[in-house]
């Protein structure tokens, strides 16, 4: 998230230094509006790409069970913050899932899917 962070501050002083010529006002907020705060993410992003690189799991849900397995045995520890993204993803998609139960309207389900 640092480098992210870091990264999205680097592009809109680089859009600061252009001129109303280069870029309207209009665009300016947009990107400014539009550019997440945080990284994009992704069960395969956050954990699961590196297992599944690894030749250890050879699907999302494969990966997962990995990863439950060797935390639920103490075979493998992982790196909390690697921990707390997949966390994060699996929070959003069992709220979503948890809503659509409950019968609330698409638009309310996506809400859940947002980014921050």
């Amino acid at each position: 998230m640092a480098k992210h962070a870091e990264r999205q501050e680097t592009v809109l002083a680089r859009l600061k230094d252009l001129t109303d010529d280069d870029l309207s006002t209009q665009d300016r907020r947009f990107i400014k509006d539009n550019l997440q705060k945080r990284p994009s993410s992704s069960l395969d992003g956050a954990l699961v790409k590196g297992l599944r690189a690894s030749g250890r799991a050879t699907s999302t849900s494969d990966a997962l069970r990995h990863v439950r397995n060797d935390l639920a045995h103490g075979n493998r520890g992982y790196a909390f913050d690697e921990l707390d993204e997949v966390v994060a993803v699996l929070e959003r998609i069992v709220r979503g899932h948890a809503l659509r139960l409950l019968g609330c309207p698409d638009l309310v389900v996506a809400r859940v899917f947002d980014g921050d």
